[in-house]
This record gives C-alpha cells, sequence and structure tokens, in this order.
C-alpha cells in the first residue's frame, strides 16, 4: 500500500522487505504470549491491513483484550487518538 508511488521498482522493493521484516512478524510470537495482552487497532488504518490485524487477534490467546477503533494508523500530530489509546490502555492496566 505504501509503494503506490513507485510503480517500476514496487515488485522489488516490496519483497525485499517482506524478506527483511518477515522473521519479525508478530504472527510468528504472538501464539507464545501467555501474560495478558492487550491489541489496539484501527479500523481505517491504511498501514495495516484488515486481514493482518484480523489474523493477529485470531493467532492470540484467548484471554487477549482487542479493541478496534474507528480510526486511522496512530501518527504522532494526532493527538485526540493518542489521548484515547492512552487512556483506553490506564483503564486496560487499572482493571486487570
Amino acid at each position: 500500500q505504501s509503494l503506490k508511488n513507485y510503480f517500476l521498482f514496487r515488485k522489488t522493493i516490496a519483497r525485499a522487505a517482506a524478506f527483511m521484516f518477515n522473521p519479525i512478524d508478530p504472527k510468528y510470537h504472538i501464539q507464545y504470549i501467555k501474560s495478558d495482552l492487550l491489541i489496539i487497532n484501527g479500523e481505517n488504518d491504511t498501514f495495516i491491513p484488515k486481514r493482518s490485524y484480523e489474523l493477529l487477534q485470531k493467532l492470540a490467546n484467548k484471554d487477549a483484550t482487542f479493541i478496534n477503533l474507528k480510526s486511522k494508523h496512530i501518527m504522532p500530530d494526532n493527538k485526540t487518538l493518542i489521548e484515547e489509546i492512552y487512556k483506553i490502555s490506564i483503564n486496560w492496566l487499572e482493571n486487570r
């Protein structure tokens, strides 16, 4: 998705990125997290596809908490979203 402006090299760049980031992909590690887990996703995220966060939710432990916000990807200039995620996280931590 992020490579749409690189028409000629898009596939090559995508393959190189997949090769580099595949070993740290959460889908390979989430099954080993046995403690409480909070996962917050943005349903309108343009960086993380819906199928990716749905797979993560499917693979996570049965006690994990999922919150899917009607938002885009978290960005440093989106103070409102940052505050919302902060409040959700604090509330989740206090109720553990």
